[in-house]
């Protein structure tokens, strides 16, 4: 009996040229292949169930010899399921995600090959860990090595192709140093200014790249190479190795294919190279169907390869009666269908390559509304009134809130906070930043420096008692006491004072913490806190994950009533109880080890997902994750241009041009300068390709209204239509209403100031009112010494300036200095602003009288670990720059107060110079990051306006950035404009105009004092205030 398909099928006109014609349906295709092109909503996950159940029910193939292929774990469990439903039958296929298939041959058949069947699967976050971890790659390389090897893998390009590359590219610098050559290279380059022979600029630029080009390259290669060894010895398969083995494995010993009978491949346009080759050697005998569709090709970021369309053509030799096309959705209306068609149109050539999906049953649907909002914040307004409006028509969980990315979800999470609309945000928070996983870290940390007596561990003590029951004004005095014996504890240099713990802040706090001038509360806590410590010490002795449990039962973690809220901490804590297990089995089941560990994740900026609980409410999702996702009703916001489709492109991986399967026929012929080019530009196009199929993924999504809406400003700056929104005609377009809403209705959200961090805490408190009271006592005498004069330094206006909260929390509740990931380059910054004050101070004539101050300061305990070469590198450059400047009237690290309007200002200057022309003032630069030109300015004109004050007028002041091609010297008038003299395309200033700011800034920080410090707005997207105002 023939199956009647709830979809119009259509052959495709490609192959007429053939003169063949079938009109076989593709459920009872049953020999040879089949490729069908199923189109957004047109049951493609149906037209898969029915084919296996056509398959088993007739007996065709046995269950066991059927493989399904999918994607992610996740549509293998829902496709596995829906086929349990659908067939009495206790015999199911085989239905695996390539990667588990790949994994499940190996695991049968690997010793064929010389792997191990118990092989352990390294995931890629372990992979970097192992990079950093094992041969000291630094972070961002480590991330980078780790997406080219998959890359890679998955393009069929090996190791020794690099390899080969490298030989190849090393030949015309036989005999050369080029480490040496490179350090050469720059130096002529941050020095060539003061020769004057700029035409030499281009040519050096140029050879820099190629050489850095391949030093970078040779230093990957060697890293590959060991992180492969390291992999065979410890018995590891990575994922790309999973299906790039089970090739190799298939292509020995090609019998057994003969396992299986027929193939099944969903999302089959997202496989990549090696994918589509493992899949001809699976299926010898043709028997495959693969179902997909090329507009819904979203993960060529994750190796998909836009080829394998027309290899699988060839491969499989498939005719015009092999070939289906799904063009009849059951999902979205026609309107909305005619409008994603004519947008996806725009990634065609040949436009008749792409079909129309239309609605089933010819339903024409409601028109896409478009709105044009003044900002953010009136976006966010509009957002919230669809969705009000929607409520009274649909459930909550049939409205989708679509963004690009999880950064442009924050402002509309907290309008829909404050109109009181239930919400599920489908994104992953990280677990480091859950409060509970937070706390228990901190105590990690703090018993780690008990036990080894090692400096540090201020962020710890600060963040623990920042979050336990501690007022105010005792977090205040506490945070002062923190800081101040961590500068104290610095000074002192002798082995004995370490190992007495006299200058361990960790040691220090858990003898005298609770002998502070706290409050009554706040002694009370300290004692709490204390004795928790002291039961802890007492398992230091355990693996770490049995520490871990001991810890969550002293610090009463687990004790909390069960919640909705608190059943998630538990789940988080429960993670990081995982997390330490997973440690013990990977390494070891060390405490430093353990910490030491996590630093590295942190520094390679992985994230351990937290656990997330099922909610009710309105969708907030990427546009990523609604793939294969419906809803009645989808809003998809900031359509703007740069933020869909983003701009931006980096280069995802260091592979070789010329090694790039899709371009190096391309590029031959070319020199390295048109490849370069050629590249960038074919990685543009394919960007912009992929943004317009992810627009039309989201597009699609919808089952009765798609509503776009998009600013005219975000964060200040103007913003123009998506060109996604000129592709579907947006403003002329019949199917489209669009409305332009420039009213300000929304007032800035707001989060309430509090004097007291965490008012919360007193609630919940059996001496309620005494605390009260006390906390209000407290915080009028904290009011009163907020009052206190203030001495103003630029870096404070300028935290100020970028966040207000993150100022207050520095400077008035004394929150430790926070690592990031560019600490070391700070470290690196520090060290070298020493050296070169030591040697101004020491009158040195020599750049190696420099160097060898430099060696012998690197040495000193403080500066461990400090990379060494790298400093001796901005050393000579600074001494070329300036040799001939500093002599003896010259001051380093000079104190410069300044008065203004009755307020105080502070600042050091690296370097003052006095010549007979007038003073001049120097500031080293030792990071590559670009200095904004508001910072900049606000800090030399500070520089000006202080030294003038107490030298004399200042002719010239100087921003000598060591890593780039010259200084920025800016030469000042009579006037005060300060005219940059090292290039015209830099724009001066004038120091009384920043003298104004400085009194400007200055005030408000006062005013903040007295009336309350505010959170940065909620779309600007503070890092600082997203962790400690608005909550990760």
């Amino acid at each position: 009996m023939p199956i009647i398909l709830p979809w119009e099928l259509h052959h495709t006109n490609i192959f007429n040229a053939w003169g063949i014609c079938s009109f076989m349906n593709p459920i009872e295709k049953v020999t040879g292949p089949c490729l069908i092109l199923a189109g957004a909503g047109t049951g493609k996950t149906y037209a898969i169930v029915e084919k296996i159940k056509h398959l088993i029910k007739n007996k065709i193939y046995p269950a066991k010899r059927i493989v399904c292929i999918t994607f992610s774990n996740e549509a293998a469990n829902n496709l596995l399921l829906r086929v349990q439903k659908s067939l009495e039958e206790n015999e199911f296929p085989i239905v695996r995600t390539f990667h588990g298939f790949s994994a499940d041959l190996l695991r049968k058949y690997g010793d064929k090959i010389g792997i191990s069947k118990d092989f352990k699967i390294l995931e890629p976050e372990q992979a970097m860990v192992v990079f950093n971890r094992n041969f000291k790659v630094n972070p961002l390389n480590c991330r980078r090595y780790t997406s080219t090897i998959g890359t890679a893998k998955d393009l069929g390009i090996k190791l020794e192709d690099f390899q080969g590359f490298l030989t190849n590219s090393l030949l015309k610098y036989d005999g050369v140093d080029l480490e040496k050559r490179l350090e050469n290279l720059n130096f002529e380059l941050q020095t060539l200014h003061l020769k004057k022979e700029f035409w030499k600029k281009k040519e050096l630029i140029s050879e820099l790249k190629k050489i850095k080009k391949i030093l970078d390259i040779k230093k990957f290669a060697l890293a590959w190479n060991a992180y492969e060894k390291l992999k065979q010895k410890g018995n590891y398969q990575d994922y790309s190795d999973l299906n790039k083995n089970a090739l190799v494995l298939l292509e020995k010993f090609p019998e057994i294919a003969n396992d299986f009978d027929y193939f099944v491949v969903d999302e089959f346009q997202d496989t990549n190279k090696v994918q589509l080759e493992l899949l001809i050697n699976l299926v010898p005998h043709k028997n495959i169907s693969v179902v997909g569709d090329m507009n819904q090709s979203i993960y060529r970021f994750r190796g998909a390869y836009k080829e394998n369309l027309n290899l699988f053509k060839n491969a499989f030799s498939v005719s015009e009666g092999d070939f289906f096309e799904l063009s009849k959705s059951r999902r979205s209306s026609d309107k909305v269908l005619r409008t994603s068609h004519k947008l996806i149109l725009n990634n065609y050539q040949n436009k008749a390559e792409c079909f129309l999906v239309e609605s089933f049953d010819n339903r024409e649907g409601e028109d896409i509304r478009v709105f044009e909002l003044k900002n953010a914040r009136e976006e966010a307004r509009k957002v919230v009134e669809i969705i009000q409006d929607e409520i009274k028509k649909v459930p909550l969980e049939e409205i989708c809130v679509i963004f690009r990315t999880h950064q442009y979800g924050r402002i509309i999470k907290k309008a829909l906070e404050q109109a009181g609309i239930k919400y599920c945000a489908v994104s992953k928070a990280s677990l480091m930043k859950q409060k509970s996983v937070k706390t228990a870290h901190d105590y990690l940390v703090i018993l780690n420096k008990l036990k080894k007596k090692e400096r540090g561990g201020e962020q710890a003590w600060w963040d623990l008692i920042y979050r336990l029951d501690f007022q105010q004004s005792d977090l205040i005095k506490i945070g002062k006491v923190i800081k101040d014996f961590s500068r104290k504890a610095y000074e002192k240099k002798t082995e004995n004072e370490r190992l007495n713990g006299k200058e361990i802040l960790s040691v220090y706090l858990f003898n005298n913490l609770d002998k502070l001038e706290l409050s009554s509360a706040g002694k009370s806590a300290a004692k709490i806190l204390i004795e928790k410590i002291k039961l802890m010490l007492g398992f230091l002795d355990k693996p770490i994950s049995e520490l871990l449990q001991e810890v969550y039962r002293i610090s009463g973690l687990t004790d909390a009533q069960r919640t909705y809220e608190n059943k998630e901490e538990i789940l988080n804590l429960n993670k990081f109880y995982e997390t330490a297990k997973a440690h013990e089995t990977l390494y070891d089941s060390d405490l430093a080890n353990f910490l030491y560990y996590l630093e590295v994740l942190q520094a390679l900026e992985i994230e351990i997902d937290a656990a997330k609980l099922e909610e009710n409410g309105v969708r907030l999702m990427t546009s990523h994750a609604t793939k294969g996702l419906e809803y009645k009703t989808v809003i998809i916001t900031n359509m703007a241009q740069g933020r869909f489709p983003i701009e931006r492109y980096t280069s995802p991986n260091l592979i070789p041009t010329a090694l790039l399967p899709e371009v190096k026929d391309e590029i031959k012929g070319l020199n390295e300068e048109e490849k370069e080019e050629f590249v960038m530009n074919y990685e543009k196009r394919n960007q912009m390709l992929e943004e317009r199929r992810l627009a039309y993924v989201s597009f699609t999504r919808t089952k009765e209204r798609l509503i776009l809406t998009f600013a005219g400003e975000y964060s200040s700056k103007k913003a123009l239509p998506s060109i996604f929104l000129n592709e579907i005609a947006y403003k002329e377009n019949p199917d489209i209403i669009f409305e332009a809403d420039f009213e300000e209705k929304s007032a800035e959200q707001q989060t309430e100031i509090k004097d007291s961090l965490e008012f919360s805490k007193v609630l919940g408190s059996n001496n309620f009112n005494e605390l009260l009271e006390q906390m209000v006592s407290e915080s009028e005498k904290a009011k009163e010494k907020k009052k206190e004069h203030k001495r103003f330094s630029p870096s404070a206006l300028l935290l100020f300036n970028s966040c207000q909260k993150e100022f207050e929390y520095k400077y008035i509740y004394n929150m430790p200095e926070r690592k990031t990931i560019s600490w070391e380059a700070m470290r690196l910054g520090s060290f070298v602003h020493a050296v070169l004050e030591k040697g101004v101070c020491s009158r040195f004539k020599r750049a190696e009288d420099f160097l060898q101050i430099a060696r012998e300061m690197s040495a000193e305990e403080e500066w461990g670990g400090v990379e060494i070469s790298e400093a001796e590198t901005l050393i000579r450059v600074f001494f070329e720059r300036n040799k001939y400047k500093y002599n003896e009237k010259s001051r380093t690290e000079e104190f410069l107060p300044l008065t203004l309007a009755g307020l105080n200002f502070i600042g050091f200057a690296d370097r003052i110079d006095f010549s007979d022309n007038g003073v001049e003032i120097i500031d080293y630069k030792t990071g590559k990051a670009y200095i904004p030109p508001r910072e900049r300015d606000l800090q030399l004109g500070f520089y000006a306006l202080a030294a003038q004050e107490k030298y004399g007028r200042v002719r010239k002041v100087i921003l000598d950035m060591l890593r780039q091609d010259k200084p920025l010297e800016f030469e000042i008038d009579e006037s005060g404009n300060a005219v940059c003299a090292s290039s015209k395309f830099i724009e001066g200033f004038n120091i009384y105009e920043v003298e104004q700011e400085l009194i400007d800034t200055a005030k408000a920080i006062q005013e903040a004092y007295k009336k309350g410090f505010k959170p940065c707005p909620i779309e600007k997207n503070c890092d600082f205030c997203n962790e400690y105002v608005y909550g990760p």
